[in-house]
């Protein structure tokens, strides 16, 4: 029988077989797994991603290396699956966001308040340090890069989708979209580099401002 090892593609386990001893090592193998996870999310924030090893992600686990390969096959494919987890977590929350509000002004205001309350997160820190270190190695696997390209895809489809149900369709609305998720998350990696941590309100309700003038006023 040949052991089912995941790819970077495939990082999702499945149970062997049905039974009670077998749904238990299930449930313990995917705590395991969740754990490394949260580990390397946590230590590539808090030291950085060329400061983070696969030991060191063992060692904050409470696992040996063997277990990280057992579940993810190569320390690649658990940098990809903890950049998948950022950006699911993104995507679930722009797919579920009620956005309130009746001006466009107030609706901008929600929309940016759930984007910056996401980007401040440790997951999206990790997230883009994964994501600018693998798109640029060229030892990067060819799976790796197409999982991160999915990835990525998922988040800007789903963005679109909640300026479209907020909006409608504009054909200007397209760079009002980039302008404004690419400027909350430089804000936010921003705020990242210093050390007080600044919520950045004003520069946030002056884009917001700015944007809404801007729509308002676009055919």
């Amino acid at each position: 029988m040949v052991k089912r090892v995941p790819s970077a593609v495939d990082l999702t386990p499945t149970p062997a077989a049905v039974g009670p001893s077998n749904r238990t090592s299930y449930r313990k193998g995917t705590a395991t797994r969740e754990r490394i996870i949260t580990e390397a999310q946590s230590a590539i924030f808090d030291h950085g991603f060329n400061r983070t090893s696969s030991r060191e992600v063992a060692r904050r686990s409470g696992v040996t290396f063997g277990v990280i390969q057992h579940h993810f096959g190569t320390y690649e494919a658990l940098l990809v699956a903890t950049m998948q987890r950022g950006t699911n977590g993104l995507v679930e929350a722009l797919a579920s966001a009620q956005v309130a509000g009746q001006t466009t002004r107030e609706k901008l205001s929600f929309i940016a308040d759930l984007l910056w309350e996401y980007f401040c997160k440790p997951e999206f820190i990790s997230y883009v340090q994964i994501f600018a270190n693998l798109v640029r190695d060229p030892d990067t696997s060819e799976q790796a890069l197409k999982t991160i390209q999915r990835a990525v895809k998922r988040n800007e489809t789903a963005w679109i989708e909640l300026m479209e149900r907020t909006f409608g369709r504009k054909p200007d609305e397209l760079v009002i979209r980039r302008v404004l998720f690419s400027t909350m998350q430089g804000l936010a990696i921003d705020r990242w580099f210093e050390k007080r941590a600044p919520t950045y309100a004003k520069e946030r309700r002056l884009m917001v401002d700015a944007f809404a003038a801007y729509m308002d006023k676009s055919p």
